[in-house]
């Protein structure tokens, strides 16, 4: 009798917690705070020049990265196993190969005018603009001027909105708290590369950057034959062009837009397209300071809570500036 008692009393506690939440379910039926962290190292991809000249008064340059070289960006994961991927962008930049900037616009050139390789006039940029970048962020810019409060500019590939400014915790127990109790996402407040957004006091978080319009030639490989087609130098191009410097390979270009009636390059459509499109360009920058929270819709579909917890610098045998963040999907 007491071994069936036993059972009846087990059968309902049973059926009395049907309705338990799990150990650490979140509440609002939000999924389970998930952190992790991620440091990334402020987007340089400059060069040191070296210049040997040789006997014919031709500039032969030799090319070294920086303390500071780093390009590579921030992809978030698909899985909860994992913390993300550092996208390296090694198929545009190269200290090799001397390539330090990539194309925000381009105009083929005829094939009759140097047909022996395509190229290209392009407007060049140090930073890929936000549809550009190869995976979903790159720490654009770290500024320590003021050391109480460091800020960081972060350009992003997908959609975002600004939720709170928080305070500093580097704490994931903090971070989940917020999650679960005071973080509600606004689907249709994100916007793509988070252009316009404002903070909670009203000041605005985005910030528009401007490409250079110098024009410049390159190759189908995105290889710099002239830095600037109106300042052509010495300076061998190199790459298919090894017998030639900048200013013989534009005067071989010139005479062949000549042929085909084109006095001006300046003048034709595609160049103005170029510049237009260069002009059109979204290069869209966040501001951020320590405790910031974002709302990130990444280029994988899914979404994510973001906070700032550290913009700092390491200096270790070179300088790397850096920003820190704690993110879960939801």
């Amino acid at each position: 009798m007491k071994i069936v008692l036993n059972i009846i009393l087990f059968a309902f506690f049973l059926s009395s917690c049907c309705d338990c939440l799990d150990e650490g379910e979140p509440q609002e039926n939000k999924p389970f705070c998930s952190p992790r962290e991620a440091t990334v190292t402020e987007f340089d991809p400059t060069l040191i020049q070296n210049v040997y000249q040789d006997q014919n008064g031709n500039d032969s340059i030799i090319y070294f990265p920086t303390d500071a070289y780093s390009i590579h960006g921030f992809e978030f994961p698909k899985q909860k196993n994992s913390a993300g991927n550092l996208s390296i962008d090694n198929g545009r930049y190269s200290a090799e190969g001397g390539r330090d900037r990539v194309a925000v616009a381009q105009s083929a050139l005829p094939n009759e005018v140097f047909g022996q390789f395509p190229v290209y006039l392009a407007v060049l940029s140090n930073l890929p603009a936000n549809e550009d970048i190869i995976g979903d962020m790159i720490v654009s810019e770290v500024d320590l001027s003021n050391p109480l409060d460091p800020v960081a500019y972060l350009r992003f590939s997908g959609f975002v909105d600004f939720v709170d400014m928080g305070f500093l915790s580097e704490s994931s127990q903090d971070f989940c708290d917020y999650y679960e109790n005071n973080f509600n996402t606004c689907k249709d407040c994100k916007v793509r590369y988070g252009e316009g957004i404002n903070d909670n006091l009203g000041v605005q978080r985005s910030i528009r950057r401007n490409a250079t319009n110098v024009v410049s030639l390159i190759d189908s490989r995105g290889n710099v034959l002239i830095d600037d087609i109106n300042n052509p130098t010495n300076r061998l191009v190199g790459n298919n062009y090894v017998s030639l410097n900048e200013i013989q390979l534009w005067g071989s270009i010139s005479a062949a837009l000549n042929l085909i009636g084109i006095n001006d390059i300046t003048s034709t459509v595609e160049f103005t397209d170029m510049i237009s499109q260069s002009n059109n360009k979204k290069i869209i920058d966040i501001e951020v300071h320590i405790g910031d929270y974002l709302d990130y819709t990444a280029i994988n579909g899914k979404n994510y809570l973001i906070q700032v917890i550290n913009i700092d610098e390491r200096d270790v045998a070179g300088i790397k500036k850096r920003v820190t963040f704690i993110f879960t999907d939801y």
